[in-house]
């Protein structure tokens, strides 16, 4: 079981990856969430206990559930946060942060390919309806 000093630190490193990848400031955050900003620099280092309706309000805000804040386990991208169930797929994940130049650019463009295919047949299923 998780130790109280250890789970605080845990969410507040999860809400400071969410906030800096939707490129908000604490300062936004702060302003958003209805706490003070000293606060919420205590928040994010794990330094100050939160209360079930910050969480809420945070949680809100950024657009994802109570059980990311607390637990992670996802991965970020520019526009939003996903919640992998596979654990393959959170290694996968890992090891494409550790590609370099460019394979990491390959990997982006099979990427990019992949989803333009997912897109465009959901909009030819949608057509076909």
């Amino acid at each position: 079981m998780k130790t109280n000093e250890t789970l605080l630190s845990g969410i507040g490193n999860n809400i400071r990856s969410l906030r800096k990848a939707r490129k908000f400031s604490q300062v936004e955050m702060a302003k958003k969430v209805g706490v003070s900003i000293s606060q919420y620099r205590r928040l994010e280092g794990g330094e100050a206990n939160v209360s079930v309706s910050i969480l809420v309000n945070i949680a809100s805000f950024l657009e994802v559930s109570l059980d990311l804040l607390v637990h992670g386990e996802s991965i970020s991208t520019e526009n939003d946060t996903i919640e992998l169930k596979e654990p393959e797929l959170i290694e996968k994940m890992k090891e494409l942060e550790a590609l370099t130049g460019e394979d990491k650019k390959l990997a982006h463009k099979v990427l990019d390919l992949l989803i333009a295919k997912k897109q465009l047949n959901d909009i030819v299923a949608h057509i076909h309806k």
